[in-house]
């Protein structure tokens, strides 16, 4: 939940072949408008396993949520649908141009140095449905300090069943994207924290669909606050 009803929503655009797609960061989870996949921060799910989530912990699953399959997370990395089982790619260098604002997205976890510089990290567990019991199947996301291009993994923990958790790695959770006009904080419902979104940049040209912007032109106006005060209360 944000402490304030003023929110301001930050937008990464990725690769050129995907142009048109766009990272919508509402804190706590951001949004792919290609995919239409919501991405759970993995530092919220920090030392659960898999068999946590699955039941009930955070209450995850109940708003929701669930864990992310690999193909979803090559594809969102922009590495292909195919990269499982690859044990490190490099990804898109637009990628690294986000000033890693796209590893801050999911939180990054543990830091380290190499004689490079810096290296952050963040580690998350993925859907395990069609692998072997003794497998714990993760994702790895790594950007350097000294510039070198990002590097990503998609495999698993050997002799690492549905209980395997650890303290430095988290859990990637999507949840499909529900249609809900008027909603301007991602949050599935229109509110008063929605309507204080438009009233607060009421005439300002923002990035498209943020910060008010309800109707996807990237001016906050008549047409966001009419589709926020029409569809104000609905839980979609």
């Amino acid at each position: 939940m944000r402490s304030s009803p003023v929110f301001m929503a930050a937008v990464l655009f990725l690769s050129a072949s995907s142009s048109s797609a766009a990272i919508i960061d509402f804190g706590g989870f951001f949004r792919d408008t290609d995919s239409g996949l919501d991405w759970l921060d993995v530092t919220s799910t920090l030392g659960l396993s898999y068999d946590d989530i699955v039941g009930g912990a955070g209450g995850w699953v109940t708003a929701g949520w669930r864990h992310a399959t690999s193909e979803e997370l090559c594809v969102l990395w922009n590495a292909g649908p195919s990269c499982f089982h690859i044990n490190t790619i490099s990804l898109s260098t637009s990628i690294a141009q986000a000033n890693q604002g796209f590893l801050n997205l999911f939180g990054f976890v543990t830091t380290c140095c190499t004689g490079g510089g810096e290296v952050f990290t963040t580690t998350g567990l993925l859907e395990r449905a069609g692998q072997p019991a003794s497998r714990s199947p993760f994702g790895e996301l790594q950007f350097f300090e000294a510039g070198f291009n990002p590097r990503a993994r998609v495999t698993w923990f050997n002799n690492a069943g549905s209980s395997f958790s650890r303290p430095d790695i988290g859990n990637f959770m999507v949840r499909v994207v529900v249609p809900c006009p008027g909603d301007a904080d991602g949050n599935n419902s229109v509110d008063l924290e929605d309507l204080n979104l438009v009233l607060f940049n009421f005439g300002s040209a923002v990035p498209v669909g943020t910060n008010g912007d309800v109707d996807g032109t990237g001016q906050v106006d008549l047409e966001d606050l009419n589709l926020v005060l029409f569809n104000f209360s609905t839980t979609c």
